[in-house]
């Protein structure tokens, strides 16, 4: 793999990318991609060419497109029987002025579907850095980043004053299916 094709320019810096590497179930596939658009949209990189592909040759290329901070990809152990969970990981380099700072809790870390929007997001947006969501990741059970919201889908979340308001079951859309 040398680049994703087509190129990320029309995305927006907003949607989180999520390379799919295994393809020996499509059900789940089709229950985590769902569960990602309902949050958001996403932008889906995906095709045989994937298949197998490991973190390192994602990343080399990502090189290509500096603009994405974390990328996530769904590989064998995203359709564990311990529940749906991708992989985040930080396209920080070692050449990065702050890679050791970036890397100090792993450069990567799972996440459940639904969270990926609050990384991605909270990254993007300078409100939280990758090694922040990495060490939660460490303290949450079986490792996984859960997120620090309650689910979107829920049908109703509780504000801080202990009300409740109806969630957005708006929904996303899907941005791409590449080949």
């Amino acid at each position: 793999m040398t680049s994703f094709y087509p190129t990320l320019e029309d995305r927006h810096d907003l949607v989180p990318v999520v390379v799919r590497t295994d393809y020996t179930d499509d059900s789940a596939w089709r229950d985590v991609s769902d569960e990602l658009t309902s949050v958001g949209d996403a932008l889906f990189i995906q095709g045989t060419q994937w298949s197998g592909v490991t973190v390192d040759e994602v990343l080399k290329a990502a090189v290509l497109y500096p603009a994405l901070a974390v990328i996530f990809i769904a590989d064998a152990q995203t359709w564990s029987a311990s529940g749906p969970s991708l992989i985040a990981v930080t396209t920080s380099t070692p050449d990065d002025e702050d890679y050791e700072h970036t890397i100090s809790n792993g450069r990567q870390f799972r996440v459940l579907p639904h969270a990926v929007h609050e990384v991605h997001c909270g990254i993007e947006m300078l409100v939280r850095r990758f090694p922040d969501f990495a060490q939660s990741a460490t303290a949450q059970p079986g490792q996984v980043f859960a997120g620090t919201a309650s689910h979107p889908n829920a049908s109703a979340s509780r504000l801080a004053d202990g009300s409740e308001r109806a969630a957005d079951r708006s929904g996303g859309r899907r941005l791409g299916h590449w080949p």
